[in-house]
């Protein structure tokens, strides 16, 4: 599966942006509970200062009932009478009550009968505004709304005087039915005098429509005795056009597979029309007959017999005969095609002769079907208009409003303005938002790896593992987590990524692995040692080497506070290594040695690859611990000497823009990059993360 010899890609990866997930807001959230705490008791507290500081506002409401309209000029008899019928148009009144109670006339007379310009309250003396400037005031006071399922109207008006309040309310809803009244009573009056002209107007139109008609009676019989003979033969025409196309389509279809066939005289005998002419027929039959005949010659005579060559030549004949018969018969076939075409081609043209006869005769009653449609039609407003005349005639003597007060305002006693219980809330939710934006924000400003599926789709390699956050990361001694019998979060996650390791290996053919990380930090060494043991603990004789020169910190983990002891770096110099034995059992340990000054130069003499070599024929596995990529060159020197190479990337932490870089860089050094190990995901999150397998019930301590 690994090869040595592969050209590295160097193809460069742009970092993916962050996608939204719900889960990581979540997890975000849980983790900085005390912004969202934060943010709650700022804004709620701030809310609650307003609403103990605000003004109170009292609200003060008149009821107006509608009654159903009083007579309207042009009200044509069969219309309902009730305006109000249907949703749609009650909220049509609705808003244009609305408009007329919050017009500046009608808030101007209120303003002037309650004398409002002399009240310091309502219009401050300093600013001396007149009435009309005033009515501005008033309106973003003055509510209208209609009650669901009736004709009540109910009309609010706010202010800080809840006696002035009421005051207002009762003072709108007379000046709006004295002013309802007075319009009703001016339209019935201009609607009397109008309705008089229309009706003679109309009574003069009359009379010309009646005497035009009688042009027309003498010309209606003959007229409607032509069209019914015009229609009749329109609908044989009709008719026989219908079967000539259907006629004409099956000849077609028909016409279409011979002319595929292209003269193949043996697959145009498997068209059913040809197949069935009389003439193909019987040379069909007469053929048949002498093949049966030939072929009782041909068992008595040899082919130079005069017979043979009679009944050879007679065969021959009716197969030609056929041949011709069958060519004819397609010819008749497409002869009869062109006379169904010109069959269809007549009848079209006959019917659009009727047509045009019958647009001729429509033409010629139009006038009369006109000429009766609107005496029709001014009989019925003529009529109607004399009456309603007469209705408008009694309604202008009357004074007659649409509207009555339905309940008037009282002194409200409670204020509506804070609503404190509400504002408090509203601060509590805008805080809680607020929290949820922070921390959303802070979500997509963070650039680190969280997620196997992000890590996956950024660093388009495999997540072998998801390792837990360990909570002993400070014991002393070893951090071996897969050598307790308990079953754990943590050794479950190294023997996760030992069966990685092997599911990409199917071969078996991998042998060393070396784990690297971007920065320093990120537990590459804590992973490379639980690997070391995970595969010790298989059976497998496993060496773990420590070849981060820089910072090694394999020796003491495993020996704790001892000397050092000879170890890589001594081998690249010269000297001897010492391999010491572990607690665990098929586990060895060769330590990075005494420090060197010049580790870099030694690693590029590929002295390591004798080591190895040597490693390989005492050991089934080497797990080699390397330095960081960023600011080392190490590990680019040693990728061409392992097999399998694991990038450890710490989850919520490196930015992606760091290990892209650092992948693109192991690519460029030829190193067999096998996946990527997702190091210190929080335990309690583990599900969130995506681990393959903690959901099923992997949750004991690790």
């Amino acid at each position: 599966m690994f090869d040595d010899d592969a050209q590295p890609t160097t193809r460069e990866t742009t970092p993916a942006p962050a996608a939204f997930n719900l889960r990581q807001l979540w997890w975000f959230i849980t983790e900085r509970w005390w912004i969202m705490a934060l943010c709650i008791v700022v804004v709620g507290l701030a809310a609650l200062g307003y609403a103990l500081q605000a003004v109170r506002i009292y609200a003060a409401t008149v009821a107006i009932k509608f009654e159903s309209e009083a007579p309207q000029a042009l009200k044509i008899e069969g219309i309902a009478d009730d305006e109000f019928r249907g949703d749609d148009r009650r909220q049509e009144k609705l808003k244009e009550l609305q408009q007329v109670i919050q017009s500046r006339n009608l808030l101007t007379q209120v303003i002037v009968q309650n004398n409002l310009t002399a009240n310091p309250s309502f219009a401050p003396p300093r600013l001396n505004l007149p009435p009309e400037k005033l009515a501005n005031r008033l309106r973003s006071a003055v509510r209208a709304t209609l009650r669901p399922g009736t004709r009540i109207i109910d009309i609010s008006v706010e202010n800080p005087d809840p006696e002035l309040a009421a005051q207002l309310a009762n003072s709108i809803a007379k000046e709006l039915i004295r002013q309802d009244a007075e319009s009703h009573r001016s339209s019935s009056q201009s609607a009397t005098s109008f309705l008089g002209e229309e009706a003679q107007r109309l009574q003069t139109k009359l009379t010309d429509v009646d005497s035009r008609l009688q042009e027309y009676k003498d010309q209606s019989l003959s007229l409607e005795q032509r069209q019914a003979v015009v229609s009749e033969n329109i609908k044989n025409l009709t008719r026989q056009l219908s079967e000539a196309k259907i006629e004409r389509i099956r000849l077609e279809s028909e016409y279409l597979v011979i002319r595929e066939l292209d003269g193949n005289t043996a697959k145009l005998l498997t068209v059913p029309r040809i197949a069935g002419d009389p003439t193909v027929m019987a040379l069909q039959a007469s053929l048949a007959q002498q093949d049966v005949e030939f072929a009782n010659v041909r068992q008595v005579y040899l082919p130079k017999h005069p017979t043979y060559i009679q009944a050879e030549g007679r065969l021959v004949e009716l197969r030609a005969s056929l041949s011709n018969a069958t060519i004819k018969a397609s010819l008749t076939l497409r002869q009869a095609c062109d006379n169904a075409q010109a069959r269809e081609a007549t009848l079209i043209k006959e019917l659009e002769g009727q047509e045009q006869i019958v647009r001729a005769l429509n033409a010629q009653t139009v006038p009369y079907n006109t000429l009766l449609r609107d005496r029709e039609q001014l009989r019925a407003l003529y009529d109607a208009v004399v009456k309603r005349m007469g209705e408008t005639t009694m309604a202008g003597n009357l004074v007659v409003s649409r509207l009555q007060i339905f309940q008037s305002a009282e002194v409200p006693r409670n204020s509506i303005k804070p609503n404190r219980p509400l504002i408090l809330a509203g601060g509590l939710f805008i805080g809680l938002l607020v929290g949820v934006l922070i921390n959303l924000g802070l979500m997509l400003w963070d650039d680190s790896l969280k997620t196997l599926a992000e890590a996956e789709q950024v660093l388009q390699l495999p997540v072998l593992s998801t390792i837990p956050q360990i909570k002993n990361g400070k014991a002393k001694g070893a951090r071996f987590v897969v050598s307790n019998e308990a079953p754990s979060a943590g050794a479950q996650s190294f023997r996760y990524l030992r069966t990685s390791l092997a599911i990409t290996d199917p071969d078996n053919k991998c042998h060393s692995f070396l784990l690297t990380s971007t920065m320093p930090g990120e537990g590459k060494t804590f992973c490379a040692l639980n690997l070391a043991a995970s595969l010790a603990r298989q059976g497998l004789r496993t060496l773990l080497i420590d070849c981060d020169f820089l910072r090694p910190t394999l020796s003491k983990q495993i020996l704790g506070d001892k000397h050092p002891i000879a170890g890589v770096a001594d081998f690249l110099a010269g000297k001897s290594s010492d391999i010491r034995a572990t607690e665990i059992e098929n586990l060895s340990f060769c330590s990075a040695g005494n420090p060197l000054p010049n580790a870099s130069e030694l690693l590029a003499q590929r002295r390591l690859t004798d080591l190895l070599a040597t490693a390989f024929e005492q050991y089934d596995r080497v797990v080699v611990d390397s330095a960081p990529i960023f600011g080392v060159s190490d590990t680019l020197l040693l990728v061409h000497d392992i097999q399998a190479v694991c990038l450890v990337v710490r989850a919520g932490v490196t930015p992606r823009a760091a290990v892209l870089r650092s992948v693109q860089t192991l690519r460029k050094a030829g190193a067999a990059l096998t996946g990527v190990i997702l190091n210190a995901v929080p335990e309690s999150r583990m599900a969130t993360y995506g681990n393959p397998y903690y959901d099923y019930g992997y949750k004991a301590k690790a």
